[in-house]
């Protein structure tokens, strides 16, 4: 689960979540979003809270179907 601002982002591809489970920020946001310079510093940062159960984690064909068609890049 993400943060209310975070889960936004990804909603409407500003954000998306690599395979290596890191931020992936969008160059979109800096034209859509006061330069969105908050945003870019978590740009890279693998998630910090992941649950230990491996079957819990994100699916990773979500995610690179988040990545290919929702992803703004």
């Amino acid at each position: 689960m993400l943060r209310n601002d975070y889960h936004s982002l990804f909603k409407l591809g500003y954000m998306t979540i690599d395979r290596k489970y890191n931020i992936v920020i969008s160059r979109h946001i800096k034209e859509d979003f006061e330069d969105g310079r908050e945003w870019y510093s978590h740009h890279g940062k693998t998630l910090t809270i992941l649950p230990e159960r491996l079957d819990k984690l994100p699916n990773l064909q979500y995610l690179e179907w988040h990545n290919e068609n929702v992803f703004l890049g």
